[in-house]
């Protein structure tokens, strides 16, 4: 199913790589425990997501980096995506706030679509993770 998940850490003047790099890690870490250790061998098992970084129109002082991701989860898999990745997130973190909401109809797919392309800075996808071309 299609979901719409932000990341909002919260913390100005934070660093786009960083928080790129954090949630590499803690995708990995979520593959390995629901894959086992071979999980790079399963990349069809690997969900596809679409993560762009938006800083917002808040303060054009600061930046705010955030998250936004597009993801294709199974129903069943998506509470436990949530909270292994809020936790993780919540290491480096703390005033971290995570939303997940679930898009019903073609409509809503393409208004989050849109809304990610009208903020993002950065777009990423599944593929770039797997080969390594998410650094900043």
């Amino acid at each position: 199913m299609n979901y719409f998940i932000t990341f909002q850490p919260n913390k100005y003047n934070a660093s786009d790589r960083d928080l790129i790099i954090n949630f590499k890690k803690g995708l990995q870490r979520y593959y390995k425990k629901l894959l086992g250790n071979r999980y790079n061998k399963h990349k069809e098992l690997q969900y596809k997501m679409v993560i762009d970084i938006s800083h917002g129109h808040n303060d054009p002082k600061h930046t705010h980096p955030h998250l936004h991701i597009n993801a294709d989860i199974p129903n069943s898999e998506i509470t436990g995506f949530m909270r292994f990745m809020t936790e993780w997130l919540k290491k480096y973190y703390p005033k971290l706030s995570p939303d997940c909401r679930y898009l019903q109809t073609d409509l809503d797919r393409l208004r989050a679509g849109m809304y990610s392309l009208n903020q993002s800075i950065k777009s990423y996808n599944e593929k770039d993770f797997q080969t390594g071309n998410y650094i900043i």
